[in-house]
């Protein structure tokens, strides 16, 4: 935040509502991604503890576990976009001026990228998933995110000896024609045998 202080666009310096609209973005454009990549590995953890096992047993397996939790429930499931100029994509004219939504579920999902796209295999390699988008415009967060995502995988797969799911308000993201799980409203674990 100093350096945004201290940035200037086009000759003058950033205004106090620019620099605040950056911090907003900075600490609060993740805050559901996260909240949803989290409870959504929990919950997978605990309903799948043979695999939560084999994560204490391989700590190598933390880093590909991770990404493959990241494809697999893709906290954000698409983002809006406003295109600019008249385009054809796949055959589907898209005109300057329309919104678009670019699916990084649906591209997470691919199965002519993915082998079984609907299994979570925690050693998935390579694994090139969009759940952060590509190119210039990928999550500034994105290092944070896995940094999150991996401390809980490891503390969860060290730490605990039971996980058990006791309630799980699912979270529906309804996108019109589609509804999606994104994450849950509220989920509710029992924790067994918190050590180490």
């Amino acid at each position: 935040f100093g350096t945004l202080a201290a940035a200037t666009l086009d000759g003058r310096p950033l205004t106090d509502a620019e620099i605040e609209g950056f911090a907003n973005l900075t600490f609060a454009g993740g805050r559901d991604t996260v909240i949803n990549a989290v409870t959504n590995t929990v919950w997978w953890l605990a309903r799948h503890p043979t695999e939560r096992h084999a994560l204490r047993d391989n700590p190598a397996l933390v880093k590909t576990s991770v990404e493959e939790f990241l494809r697999y429930f893709s906290p954000l499931t698409h983002i809006g976009r406003v295109a600019s100029t008249n385009v054809e994509v796949n055959g589907c004219p898209v005109s300057a001026g329309d919104r678009v939504s670019v699916g990084f579920a649906a591209a997470n999902h691919d199965p002519a990228v993915f082998d079984a796209p609907g299994e979570c295999r925690l050693d998935r390699f390579p694994n090139r998933h969009v759940a952060f988008g590509h190119g210039p415009h990928k999550c500034l967060g994105a290092p944070l995110a896995r940094l999150v995502l991996s401390e809980v995988v490891t503390a969860v797969a060290d730490r605990v000896e039971g996980l058990t799911v006791l309630d799980a308000e699912p979270n529906v993201e309804d996108l019109g024609p589609v509804s999606r799980q994104v994450g849950f409203t509220s989920l509710d674990v029992a924790v067994r045998g918190w050590g180490r």
